[in-house]
This record gives structure tokens, C-alpha cells and sequence, in this order.
């Protein structure tokens, strides 16, 4: 006897017209339709969409506008709108998503569905992205999700991450995907980080391009990624990514975007340095097409091995995935990476002298440097005048999970918070563009990300900061020295 159809919720939670629920194409909204495309799966029951009552009525009418059916939702967090939701509609399991869910496989859901059978608890693909993950959640699971994490949000990608972290005796499974990593990372590479998407010009086009009957399909949404990585096939990838664990790719992959909208910036010159590199040289390499030579410094190089394994990556990437890379090869030269000097220390121990250097840059670096002042002016010493540096930092609490921006650091002063030693410094942005200022650059944030997200307790010494300033998450920073 054929099992029951499984249920689809899609949690989103809109908060502008930018909000991937509410992309359009030429022929009108394109999620509305990949959902129907979706509902008339073999095995898949009703589609349901969830959304918190919290959503403003504006949103609401475009997301009406749509053609977007929405069952508002009195609980936030999107583990409790599934819980209610299939709670409410008596629901044993359910097939979660999100507003990014676009690059589905029909085949993979009928796998995933027998993989979980009747006693699993939490089902997913595995090396999956919001893009195409596939979790399927019994109800056990999802209570345990809510049981364990009844304060803070978790989406569908990251439910088989808390389950496994959770004190639950769930049964857990992953459906292993032919060139699973691969097609990850190139996911992760080619994002626009804006919007958590495939570029929105190539997706729309993809779908605009693709009978409706082939939207469901792995072997369509492949063709796209390929095309957009100027690239035959996954396999020369999967080879290059055999040694590299998932936190060095995830590293790899947020180092290239952040090279996409950092290279427009910088302007061409003979020297750079590259302030703590990290596990990885990619960023460094990058420019190796528009500067002379490279100097990149890291103090906590935590496996030696790593600045090999970027290169590698590198060298795969830009023979045999081009377009996934800001970085032009004919530029470059025939072994680029001869003129990258990487240093194992800090930048004072480099040995630069002063004046030597036209640009520096660095990525989520300075929220971690405890001597901010004296780096800040070896940096002006290191400057060439008229020299730029341009650093991203990123200023949210680090110590709970990254996947969600809070800020209860901001519950200690700035002297408590060093004396417990922890990773980060707690300056704020209109702090470094104080500090810089006065050493001598011109100072402006090219890019501020607020999110006000109130600690349990502010401590008094931070009652004279902006609410832009005390609640920025991420900046990027541009000084020019005088």
C-alpha cells in the first residue's frame, strides 16, 4: 500500500520586496509557481506557507500580491510556526523549506521520503544549502527542535545540525548526493550574499528559459551552476576538495564574495598587504592580477597545511571554474602566486618599511585584534600617503551561534569583556573611525548593517552610544591615509 502524501511547510519571514518569496520574472512571481510545480510532486500533499503575525501589513498585501496563500502564525520562531502548524493540522510529518528553496529535485524527494520511512526523525540531504536542502521532520523531531531551542530561531537547513547537538534520542539520517560537495561549494561561491541567492538576473532567466515541468530537476538547476561557473562538470572540483574539511570551504567561499566587492575598491598599485589571512591565501590571490606583489600576515596560522590547500584550490578554480573568481587569469601571470610573500607573524614582525605599502585590507579580522591602536598605527606608518586601507569587521556577539546576529556581549563593559579573554574586542564602528581619524585617515563606512537586537542587560557604559553604532553588526571601512 503506497504511504501517505507528505505535507510541505515553507517558513518565511519577508521583511522587503527583495525577500526571494516575492521574486518576479517576465511572466510574474516566480516562487507561487515553483510551490504549485512543487504540490503536484507524486508523494507531496498539501503545500502550506507559514509567516508570523508579526508581519506588517504592507508585506502582507505584496506577499497576496504574489498569489502567496499564508498561514500567519501567532509564534515566531520558525521551528514553533512548523510545530503549531502541524500540530494544528494533524500532521505526522511534514517536508520543511524556505523562501530560498528554488533549486528542488522532485527524484530527491521520493528518496529522502523512503530514506526516513516511518520510525525517522529528522531526514535531510546531505551537503545541502537553503537553495536545494531537503529536511523532512516527524513530529518527535520537531518537538525536540522547540524543547531544545525555545528562545531563539532555527531555520529548516540547520535542523539536523541542532538535533544532533540537542540531548534528544532522535533518529537522524542524510541522503547522500552524487557531487554533493562540489555542487555546494560552487552554490557557495557564486551567491549574491545581498540576497542569499544565485545572481537574481541568471535564476530568473533560468526558470523564464525552463518548461515548468523541468523545475523540479537536479539536472536542469546543474546546467545553471556550471554555466554560471564557466565550467564542463563538477569532477576536477570534487578531486581539489577531497582534502578540505567544511569549515575551510566555508571560509574559501566567504572569502570570494567578499573579494567581489572589495576588487571594485581597490585601486591597482604596486604593494599590498592582506591583514590575517586566515586559513586561507584566496583573497591575496585575487589580486595578484591588479597589484606588482603581496605580503599576507598571519599571526594564528592554525594548520600549516591550509595556505597549500588554498592554493590548490585556487589553481582549480581559476583554470577550470573561472567565473566563480574575481580574478583575471591573463593578468595574472603563469604562476601568480610567486610574487605572494605569506608570513606566519604579525604585521609589525614583517619587516615592511614605511611608506611600502598602496593598499591593505582585511575580512572579519580587526573585531579580533585586542591591540587595536598599535596596529591601527603601524598600518598609517606601513600607508604610502594617499594609500587605502578598506576593512570588514564584523561586530556581532561571536561567542553563541554565528547563523543568528546578537549582541549580549554588549551585557559587559569593554574592561570586563578583555578580562575574560575572549575572541573578540568589543570596539564599535564609530570607535575605529575615531581612532583612525585621529591617526591620520580619512574615514567613511562604505557599508553599515544595522539589526537592533537588545542584550538581556546593557551595561551603563555603553548608554551614550547611537543605536546604529551600538547594534552594527558588519562594516566595511575605508581610511585613507593623509
Amino acid at each position: 500500500m503506497p504511504s501517505a502524501p507528505v505535507p510541505c511547510i515553507v517558513v518565511i519571514r519577508p521583511t522587503s520586496a527583495a525577500d526571494p518569496c516575492l521574486l518576479r520574472g517576465p511572466s510574474g512571481a516566480l516562487f507561487p509557481r515553483l510551490l504549485a510545480a512543487l504540490g503536484r510532486v507524486p508523494g507531496i500533499g498539501p503545500v502550506f506557507v507559514s509567516a508570523p503575525a508579526s508581519t506588517p501589513q504592507a508585506m502582507r498585501g505584496q506577499l497576496a500580491e504574489a498569489g502567496l496563500d499564508v498561514v500567519y502564525s501567532a509564534e515566531e520562531f520558525p521551528q514553533h510556526r512548523i510545530r503549531a502548524l502541524m500540530a494544528e493540522k494533524g500532521l505526522a510529518q511534514a517536508l520543511a523549506l524556505t523562501s530560498y528553496s528554488y533549486l528542488l529535485d522532485a527524484g530527491e524527494i521520493a528518496e529522502l521520503r523512503r530514506l526516513h520511512g516511518t520510525d525517522g526523525d529528522i531526514t535531510c540531504t546531505e551537503d545541502g544549502l537553503a537553495l536545494d536542502q531537503l529536511v523532512l521532520v516527524s513530529r518527535r523531531g520537531i518537538d525536540a527542535l522547540v524543547a531544545d531551542n525555545p528562545t531563539g530561531p532555527v531555520i529548516p537547513p540547520y535542523f539536523h545540525e541542532y538535533a544532533q547537538k540537542g540531548s534528544r534520542n532522535l533518529v537522524l539520517r542524510q541522503l547522500a548526493q552524487p557531487h554533493g560537495r562540489a555542487r555546494r561549494f560552487l552554490c557557495e561561491l557564486l551567491l549574491d550574499p545581498a540576497r542569499g541567492l544565485l545572481p537574481v538576473d541568471d535564476l530568473r532567466a533560468h526558470f523564464e528559459d525552463t518548461p515548468p515541468g523541468r523545475w523540479l530537476s537536479r539536472e536542469s538547476h546543474d546546467r545553471l551552476l556550471l554555466r554560471l561557473a564557466g565550467a564542463s562538470g563538477f569532477e576536477e572540483l570534487g578531486r581539489a576538495l577531497e582534502r578540505v574539511d567544511e569549515t575551510f570551504r566555508l571560509f574559501v567561499a566567504k572569502q570570494v564574495r567578499f573579494m567581489r566587492r572589495l576588487k571594485p575598491l581597490a585601486v591597482p598599485g604596486a604593494h599590498f598587504l592582506e591583514l590575517g589571512f586566515g586559513a586561507s591565501l584566496l583573497s591575496s590571490l585575487c589580486l595578484l592580477d591588479t597589484f606588482g606583489r603581496g605580503t599576507a600576515v598571519e599571526p594564528f596560522l592554525l594548520n600549516p597545511e591550509h595556505p597549500r590547500y588554498s592554493l590548490d584550490l585556487f589553481r582549480c578554480l581559476s583554470r577550470h571554474y573561472p567565473r566563480t573568481l574575481p580574478y583575471a587569469a591573463g593578468n595574472g601571470g603563469a604562476v601568480p602566486e610567486k610574487r605572494l610573500d605569506v608570513r606566519p607573524c604579525t604585521v609589525d614582525q614583517a619587516g615592511l618599511g614605511p611608506g611600502s605599502l598602496d593598499f591593505c585590507f582585511s575580512h572579519v579580522v580587526f573585531e579580533h585584534v585586542k591591540p587595536v591602536e598599535e596596529v591601527s598605527r603601524e598600518l598609517h606608518r606601513l600607508l604610502k600617503p594617499g594609500g587605502v586601507m578598506i576593512h570588514e569587521i564584523g561586530l556581532m556577539d561571536h561567542t553563541k551561534n554565528s547563523n543568528n546576529i546578537e549582541f549580549e556581549f554588549l551585557r559587559h563593559s569593554r574592561q570586563e569583556w578583555l578580562a575574560r579573554d575572549e575572541t573578540t574586542n568589543l570596539w564599535r564602528v564609530n570607535d575605529f573611525v575615531e581612532l583612525w581619524s585621529g591617526l591620520g585617515f580619512d574615514v567613511d563606512v562604505l557599508e553599515r548593517h544595522v539589526r537592533v537586537v537588545p542584550p538581556t542587560s546593557l551595561h551603563p557604559s555603553w548608554s551614550g552610544y547611537a543605536e546604529q553604532d551600538l547594534y552594527c553588526y558588519k562594516a566595511l571601512v575605508r581610511a585613507v591615509r593623509r
